[in-house]
């Protein structure tokens, strides 16, 4: 089950329970970036792909070293 508010982002949780969020990331680029977590694991989507990062900062440093 879950929910979505007035800006798209999602929270609920699995048939299992473990708990998910999907949120936007706010930056000053109009880059739309998307944080999404399910349990402890999390990772950043893009229109120029999945990023890895280890914060939201470091996520937009490598959306902005790609090539567009």
């Amino acid at each position: 089950m879950f929910s979505f508010d007035e800006y798209g982002q999602a929270v609920g949780a699995t048939v299992s329970g473990i708990p998910f969020r999907q949120h936007n990331v706010a930056n000053g680029y109009d880059i739309r970036l998307q944080r999404f977590e399910i349990g402890l694991a999390y990772w950043y989507v893009s229109d120029r792909g999945i990023i890895w990062a280890q914060s939201d900062l470091e996520a937009l440093s490598i959306y902005l070293s790609r090539i567009a």
